[in-house]
């Protein structure tokens, strides 16, 4: 061999050294980035977990909430419900009257008699169209 060839060879020889050198580094580097990518999804399990945990704990705190009564909530709900009550039985009656008064009015039209023979004034018709509109215009508060 010559001079050029052996020197070729050494030079060779220290490049593959020089790579086998910069291969162990970079493993090295690939190995700790490996495990600060293990440490960051270990990391995201346990804070996804503490976010369940969180989601959970306020799910229960609402129900809890929600369930909680007090005496006053109790007393404001039968109020409440006892104003209702008063307001549909209100209607109720309002109803039955127009009722009432339309059966009586059909009855003395099969008779034959007029309104005025009926005695039947335009402020009474005017009043009971009134309550008429009065009772389809009704709405119920649940304040």
């Amino acid at each position: 061999m010559t001079q050029v060839e052996l020197q070729q060879i050494r030079d060779f020889e220290t490049r593959v050294r020089g790579l086998m050198l910069e291969y162990r580094k970079l493993q090295k580097e690939n190995e700790q980035l490996k495990e600060i990518i293990e440490q960051g999804e270990e990391e995201i399990k346990q804070l996804k977990s503490e976010v369940r945990n969180s989601k959970n704990d306020y799910q229960t705190l609402k129900m809890a909430k929600l369930l909680e009564v007090t005496d006053g909530d109790v007393a404001r709900a039968r109020q409440r419900i006892t104003n209702l009550v008063r307001q549909v039985n209100h209607c109720i009656n309002m109803l039955d009257d127009v009722e009432m008064k339309d059966k009586r009015q059909e009855t003395k039209d099969e008779r034959g008699e007029t309104k005025e023979e009926r005695g039947e004034t335009k402020e009474e018709r005017k009043k009971t169209r009134d309550k008429k509109r009065e009772i389809g215009q009704m709405t119920f508060s649940f304040d």
